[in-house]
């Protein structure tokens, strides 16, 4: 028994191997999985859009959807009477410039040397040529342009606050603009900006000066101009 061999006509047979199909990675049954899902929810989603029409809810959500797509807005150069000068376009605060533009160098209170008698006369012409249309040839004002303007007329430059600006503020203005008025600093350049505050002291002098602080002859010569 020990020492015998078996007889191999005496072994019972393995029972054959089954086949259990192809192996899938874990990642594919999971894929399988969601993408199933996702149909699911996909189907859903489409009745529950199309039951929304008939639904009360249907029009008040179609309302609320068009108010957030068609707002009221305030369209450039408009009106919005929000505002105490009705302007929808706002201007920047004082000291703000916008972002990216490098800051200007502090503008000085009075003039940077004290002006000659050709920067008066450059500075008349410029006046003139960008300023007068608005604020009349003798700055008081008066122009057609002015008479035209309902909203806000421009101030006058000879009387009211704008006689007491320095003139480093009157600069200013004509370098950022103000209210309506819009920058002049790509038109002037800062020369010619002081030029033209120069002569806009020049016609608050004018303007103010009494007849008889005037020379004699220059006196009779005003008195016969003004009969």
């Amino acid at each position: 028994m020990g020492g015998a061999k078996r007889n191999p006509s005496t072994v019972a047979p393995r029972p054959p191997i089954r086949p259990i199909g192809p192996i899938r990675p874990i990642g594919l049954i999971i894929g399988a999985a969601a993408t199933d899902g996702l149909r699911r929810v996909s189907r859903f989603l489409l009745v529950l859009l199309a039951l929304l029409p008939a639904c009360d809810a249907g029009d008040d959500i179609n309302a609320a959807l068009q108010r957030m797509m068609v707002q009221p807005r305030a369209v450039d150069y408009g009106a919005n009477r929000m505002f105490r000068d009705h302007r929808a376009m706002r201007p920047l605060p004082r000291g703000v410039e916008p972002l990216g533009r490098p800051l200007p160098a502090p503008i000085p209170p009075d003039f940077p040397s004290p002006p000659t008698l050709a920067e008066l006369q450059r500075g008349r012409d410029r006046f003139d040529i960008t300023c007068a249309a608005c604020h009349g040839l003798l700055g008081d004002g008066h122009s057609p342009v002015a008479d035209a303007m309902r909203l806000r007329r421009p101030p006058s430059l000879v009387s009211g606050p704008v006689k007491d600006f320095p003139p480093g503020e009157i600069y200013r203005v004509a370098t950022q603009g103000y209210g309506l008025m819009p920058s002049y600093r790509l038109q002037l350049s800062p020369e010619d900006r002081w030029a033209v505050v120069a002569y806009v002291k020049a016609l608050q002098l004018r303007q103010a000066i009494p007849i008889v602080a005037l020379p004699a002859p220059m006196q009779a010569e005003a008195r016969k101009e003004l009969k």
